[in-house]
C-alpha cells in the first residue's frame, strides 16, 4: 500500500483528462484504494468501482480486475467484452504486481465510465498501467529487500523487473519474479544456497579460491581508505608491512 501510492498518483495525474480512474486491489479482486476525480466519483461508485468491492471473475465474470487475478498478466477489457451487461459502458486495463517471492500480490487497474475511450486509446492506457504496476513490483522488491544491494540482471524488463537481492556473503536472498524466470531459478533460493556470481555469470572474472577472496577484501579495504595504506591496514587489523606483502603477492599496485 505505501509504495503503490506515488506510482498511482502519477497514473491518475497522467489519465485524469481522459475520464480515468486508477484502482488497486489485492489477489481476490477487492478494491483497496483508489484515485477518482471528485466530479465522476459518484459514477464509479455507481458502476460498483469503489473501496471493498469484489471484482473477482466468479462475481463479475470477464473484467479487468478479476480476469487479470485470474491469468496473472496484463488484460485489456474494451466495453462490450465484458461478461455482464451493466458493465459493458467500461473499458479497464489490468496489469498484476508481483511480491518478493513471485506471487500475485495485487493488482493495478486502470477503468474508464466515459463511452468515447476508443479502441486506440485503450490500449495506450494498458501500457501505462503496465509500466506503473512494474514500477510498484521493483519498489517493494527494493523496500523489501532493504538491507541487502540490489543488482539488475539481463533481460529487457517487458515482463518485470530483472532484480536480485545479494546479502553481505554474496549469496542470493532474492529475486523478482522476472529474474527468477530469466535465470530459471527453484526453491534453493528460498534456502540461500546460491552464490551470486555463478548466477549473475562473473565467478571467473571475479576469481574464485582464497587468493580471489583475499585480493577482493584488500581491494575493498584500499578503496575505502582512498589508497591510504597505513589507513587500508587499520581497517583490515594487520600492519603495513603485511598489507604491502600480501599486496604485492595478489598483483596489485600499491
Amino acid at each position: 500500500m505505501r509504495v503503490s501510492q506515488a506510482p498511482m498518483d502519477r497514473l491518475h495525474r497522467s489519465l485524469d483528462l481522459v475520464g480515468c480512474s486508477v484502482f488497486l486491489c489485492d489477489a481476490d479482486g477487492i478494491i483497496v484504494d483508489h484515485r477518482t476525480s471528485e466530479n465522476e466519483r459518484a459514477d464509479y461508485e455507481a458502476a460498483g468501482l469503489a473501496n471493498g468491492a469484489d471484482w473477482s471473475e466468479s462475481v463479475q465474470g470477464t473484467n479487468g480486475i478479476g480476469t487479470c487475478v485470474a491469468e496473472a498478466r496484463p488484460v485489456s477489457i474494451f466495453r462490450d467484452q465484458h461478461f455482464r451487461s451493466e458493465n459493458i459502458e467500461m473499458s479497464c486495463a489490468g496489469a498484476p504486481v508481483f511480491d518478493e517471492r513471485g506471487a500475485l500480490a495485487a493488482v493495478l487497474d486502470v477503468s474508464s465510465c466515459r463511452g468515447g475511450v476508443g479502441a486506440a486509446l485503450a490500449r495506450l492506457v494498458g501500457r501505462a498501467v503496465e509500466d506503473a504496476a512494474r514500477q510498484i513490483e521493483a519498489d517493494h522488491f527494493e523496500d523489501y529487500y532493504a538491507d541487502a544491494r540490489i543488482v539488475r540482471g539481463r533481460g529487457d524488463g517487458s515482463s518485470g523487473a530483472v532484480l536480485f537481492a545479494v546479502d553481505a556473503d554474496d549469496l542470493l536472498i532474492g529475486a523478482t519474479r522476472a529474474a527468477r524466470r530469466a535465470y530459471r531459478l527453484g526453491p534453493e533460493l528460498e534456502a540461500g544456497a546460491i552464490a551470486a556470481a555463478d548466477v549473475l555469470g562473473d565467478a571467473d572474472r571475479r576469481g574464485g579460491g582464497r587468493e580471489g577472496a583475499e585480493r577482493r577484501e584488500l581491494r575493498r579495504a584500499i578503496a575505502r581508505a582512498q589508497g591510504n595504506m597505513s589507513e587500508a591496514a587499520r581497517l583490515l587489523g594487520v600492519s603495513r608491512a603485511t598489507l604491502y606483502r600480501r599486496a604485492r603477492k595478489l598483483g596489485l599496485s600499491v
